[in-house]
C-alpha cells in the first residue's frame, strides 16, 4: 500500500487492512470469554481434590484441572487483526470503518503516511484509535 494513498479513497476492507498493519493494533489480543468457566473448573477440582486427598489433593486437583483447562482453551486467544480481517460481516466492517474514518477526519489525517507518523509520534492518538477498536470488539462480546 502506498504511503501517499488517500485514506478517504479506501474502501472499508482496505481501511481495516491498513489499520491492522499498525504495530499497536497487531499487538492486541482478545479472548473468547472462557476464562471464568476455566477458573471455576480449576477451583472445583482443587476443592474436590482437597476433600478427597487433603492438602496434596488441592495441589493435584488444581494442576490436573489447570492443564485440562489450558488444553481445552487452546487457540481461544486470537489477534485483533485476524478477527477484523476474517470474522466481521459486511455491516460490522462498515460500522468499524466509519468509526475509524470519523476519528481520522477529526484528527485531519488524510494519508497512510500521516497515519503512520501520528501513530509513531502521539501516544494519545494511539490510545484513542485503540479504544475505538476495543469498544467495537466489546460490542461483539470479545474481551481484550
Amino acid at each position: 500500500m502506498s504511503k501517499k494513498k488517500n485514506l478517504s479513497s479506501c474502501n472499508n476492507s482496505e481501511l481495516i487492512s491498513i489499520i491492522c498493519e499498525l504495530n499497536e493494533i497487531k499487538a492486541m489480543r482478545v479472548t473468547v470469554n472462557k476464562c471464568l468457566s476455566s477458573g471455576l473448573m480449576v477451583g472445583v477440582a482443587a476443592t474436590l481434590g482437597g476433600l478427597l486427598l487433603g492438602p496434596r489433593g488441592i495441589a493435584l486437583g488444581g494442576i490436573v484441572a489447570g492443564v485440562t483447562a489450558s488444553a481445552l482453551n487452546e487457540g481461544e486467544f486470537r489477534s485483533v487483526p485476524d478477527i477484523l480481517m476474517n470474522d466481521l460481516s459486511e455491516e460490522q466492517t462498515r460500522r468499524l470503518a466509519n468509526s475509524i474514518r470519523s476519528l481520522l477526519s477529526q484528527e485531519n489525517i488524510m494519508t497512510v503516511a500521516a497515519l503512520s507518523m501520528r501513530m509513531m509520534s502521539e501516544a494519545g492518538f494511539r490510545e484513542t484509535l485503540r479504544s475505538v477498536i476495543e469498544m467495537f470488539l466489546k460490542e461483539l462480546n470479545f474481551s481484550i
